[in-house]
């Protein structure tokens, strides 16, 4: 059931889908893949006018601004995330309770993500 004439205020986060560990400060992806090592992108997108923010994760390391990922024993990634792009999902969560994670494309080493 959905109510649309209301704003839901502090959302359930639901954690079978990405979310935000405000604990320990990481983003929590579902994953198949046991991946090593991500970085955090970001994209100027000239139709919106604004920033899209991805996640690049790879089994090995493929550039030098790699940082190590852990997965838990639920087949879930952990990644420690910084600045800008923190605040970007925190910003999103405080609305919806989760954040969206959309896989993009695979570019040689590493899968791409976008943070949605």
């Amino acid at each position: 059931m959905s109510i649309s004439k209301y704003q839901i205020l502090n959302p359930l986060t639901d954690r079978k889908k990405p979310y935000y560990d405000n604990v320990r400060n990481q983003l929590v992806i579902p994953v198949k893949r046991k991946y090593k090592y991500y970085i955090e992108a970001a994209q100027y997108n000239y139709i919106t006018t604004s920033k899209d923010y991805f996640i690049l994760l790879g089994v090995e390391k493929f550039d030098d601004n790699c940082k190590r990922c852990e997965v838990d024993g639920y087949g879930k990634c952990r990644i420690s995330i910084k600045g800008e792009i923190k605040e970007y999902i925190i910003d999103t969560i405080k609305d919806l309770g989760n954040i969206t994670i959309e896989y993009q494309e695979t570019d040689g080493l590493y899968d791409v993500f976008s943070v949605v």
